[in-house]
């Protein structure tokens, strides 16, 4: 049921998506509990549905309680940890909380190395989230050393057609731009 919750949010179908959600974590409560991961889990996909729908105090929620039970459950050093970090920093910045975000975008980077270690496309991803947040609020030289670290990682880890790599890319040259580097 999850499962298919996630394919059709990818296909941008929400109404139908928010019951199904909703309905998984009426079977983890049931079955599992609400102190369980897989619950953690669940309440993180509902609540970055809730966000991709604007409903940004909902999601906050939601957000907040899988990082309380992945905190409680997991341990503060799980790579799921640090992608609830990641994942309500990415709400916070949506929401114009700028310094919040910044501070659970370096938490979960802290995480990264110990858990997924260095060289791993989460990693940069986490790293290519804090560059866009410093990005838009113009922090250009901050931006651009994370942005390089990450774009490094997805060549050495990813097909080179992926587009991530072309995206970042694109991301660097404009920083770079901005900074007057140049192309």
């Amino acid at each position: 049921l999850n499962n298919l919750a996630n394919l059709l949010r990818s296909m941008g179908r929400y109404e139908e998506v928010e019951p199904l959600f909703r309905q998984v974590l009426e079977i983890d409560q049931a079955t599992l509990g609400e102190q369980h991961p897989t619950y953690a889990t669940h309440l993180s996909n509902l609540a970055g549905l809730l966000k991709d729908m604007g409903r940004y105090e909902e999601a906050e929620s939601f957000y907040r309680q899988a990082l309380g039970i992945g905190q409680v459950t997991l341990g503060e050093q799980h790579p799921n940890y640090a992608i609830y970090l990641n994942n309500l920093a990415g709400l916070l910045q949506d929401m114009g909380h700028y310094e919040e975000a910044e501070l659970l975008y370096r938490q979960a980077l802290e995480i990264d190395p110990a858990t997924i270690g260095e060289q791993h496309p989460d990693y940069a991803t986490h790293l290519n989230n804090l560059a866009v947040l410093f990005a838009s609020q113009g922090k250009w030289a901050e931006a651009e050393p994370l942005v390089a670290q990450a774009l490094d990682i997805f060549k050495a880890t990813l097909p080179a057609d992926h587009p991530n790599i072309a995206q970042l890319e694109k991301d660097l040259a404009t920083i770079r731009k901005k900074l007057g580097k140049g192309n």
